[in-house]
């Protein structure tokens, strides 16, 4: 564990013993609330730590589903940077993390029928096998949207404040017009929409999206300081 987990563990810990007093202090809501939104926040960078360990425990799924070998469907969560394989019915089968450093990632076919991503914020990308251990080293790879995958200011045509604009379509799907991977060949990839989770995906409200930790965070301090005596 390098010193920036170090850092978010103790981020988390301390955030876990306010929300404990905030409970103790007879504002249990308020408490549990506080506890939701830091597990959620600080959660979504540390729950990679625990590797082969989640392998067959089912996580929200937020990414576009990838239609795979043998009607399997795969899917990419960017804020858990975790890949995720669904049998043909939309059953989950297992899932692994990636080291996409939090940033967005596109999944695709090769000839081969082996999982390749790319990693925006590391510039390249890795093949999987169909169940998610990583062969070879990682392909340099060409993004064919300049221009979409960062921040830019586009000026309105009529003057006045500038616009932004992020497009994450980078954390899509590889298709093959959009993409170009040193030495490797992309198949055309079918996009089969969001999957449907299962009943603990549904119970992980906090790690469903990146805001709602937020929002469970600042609804439980509020509370507190609208009842606190």
């Amino acid at each position: 564990m390098n010193l920036s987990y170090l850092i978010l563990v103790a981020f988390l810990v301390g955030f876990l013993l306010t929300a404990r007093n905030i409970y103790r202090r007879g504002h249990p809501i308020a408490g549990v609330l506080v506890s939701a939104g830091a597990i959620g926040f600080f959660g979504c960078w540390l729950v990679p730590l625990a590797g082969s360990t989640l392998d067959y425990v089912e996580l929200p799924s937020t990414g576009q589903g990838l239609l795979g070998p043998n009607g399997r469907i795969y899917t990419f969560t960017m804020h858990l940077s975790r890949i995720q394989r669904y049998d043909p019915d939309g059953r989950f089968e297992k899932g692994w993390f990636v080291d996409a450093r939090g940033g967005p990632a596109a999944l695709g076919l090769t000839e081969k029928t082996k999982i390749i991503v790319a990693l925006h914020r590391r510039d390249v990308a890795i093949i999987h096998t169909l169940d998610g251990e990583p062969i070879g080293s990682p392909h340099a790879f060409v993004y064919k949207r300049p221009g979409k995958q960062r921040l830019q200011m586009i000026p309105t045509p009529h003057g006045g404040l500038p616009e932004l604009s992020y497009d994450l379509g980078s954390n899509d799907l590889m298709y093959p017009e959009n993409y170009e991977v040193a030495g490797v060949s992309l198949l055309p990839v079918t996009n089969m929409g969001r999957q449907r989770g299962g009943l603990l995906p549904a119970l992980l409200i906090p790690f469903w999206n990146p805001i709602i930790p937020w929002i469970l965070f600042a609804s439980g301090f509020l509370l507190y300081q609208l009842t606190r005596d």
